[in-house]
């Protein structure tokens, strides 16, 4: 019983060696990769993050909700009318 026990324990131990050591790997290429990136690549990410959150926020929206979307659009395409015909001019 003893050896059963100890060949458990042994394993464990093992995977648990495994797991820290693939979690310092993750680590260590995750923080390479970060270390690369550019200020360009954050905001394409960023970018599609927020399309993607917003696709489900309209999707999601039930009817009531949908009608404020679209008025505070409506909203916004009136107040930015007057800047438009300043630059036109």
């Amino acid at each position: 019983m003893s050896d059963k026990k100890d060949k458990t324990e042994s394993t464990k131990n093992e995977l648990t060696a495994a797991e820290e050591k693939k979690g310092e790997l993750v680590n260590f290429v995750a923080n390479n990769m970060l270390n690369n990136i550019t200020l360009n690549q954050v905001v394409t990410l960023v970018q599609q993050v927020v399309v993607r959150d917003a696709n489900t926020l309209v999707t999601d929206a039930d009817g009531d909700k949908l009608a404020d979307i679209e008025k505070a659009l409506e909203e916004a395409k009136s107040a930015s009318a007057p800047a438009e015909q300043t630059e036109e001019e």
